[in-house]
């Protein structure tokens, strides 16, 4: 698409193939950059490190398998918690629940939604408050 609409715009030949090429390279330097390794996946590789080493200096497959085992664990442990929902996320929570809480107590779905709506209104107010 570059090339050829340099070339409609009166472009050479050679320009439009440097033109277009070096789109092709920003492109893919923007778009097709390889995935960051999830957090459970650099633990993985963190764990097969220890089994890897723990065998180089002589170490038992089983007791390898297990020290492997224990870096896994303290890894995800120490660094793959699930983070804490943010405050939008709790009022949408909370908001749902007070939506759904309302419709079981035989409120009419217009209701419950303006009451889950000021729920949700007056829990953000609350966000703005501690930031």
């Amino acid at each position: 698409e570059v090339y050829d609409d340099c070339i409609a715009n009166g472009g050479s030949e050679d320009a439009c193939r440097q033109r277009a090429a070096a789109a092709l390279d920003q492109c893919l330097q923007e778009n097709c950059q390889p995935q960051e390794p999830t957090c459970e996946e650099r633990c993985e590789a963190h764990a097969n490190e220890v089994y890897d080493d723990c065998i180089a200096e002589g170490g038992s497959e089983d007791a390898c398998r297990q020290r492997a085992a224990a870096a896994l664990d303290q890894c995800l442990q120490e660094n793959c918690q699930p983070q804490e929902p943010t405050c939008e996320e709790r009022c949408h929570h909370e908001a749902a629940s007070a939506y759904e809480a309302c419709i079981e107590r035989g409120g009419s779905e217009r209701r419950c939604r303006r009451y889950a709506g000021e729920i949700y209104d007056e829990c953000l107010s609350a966000c703005s408050r501690e930031d």
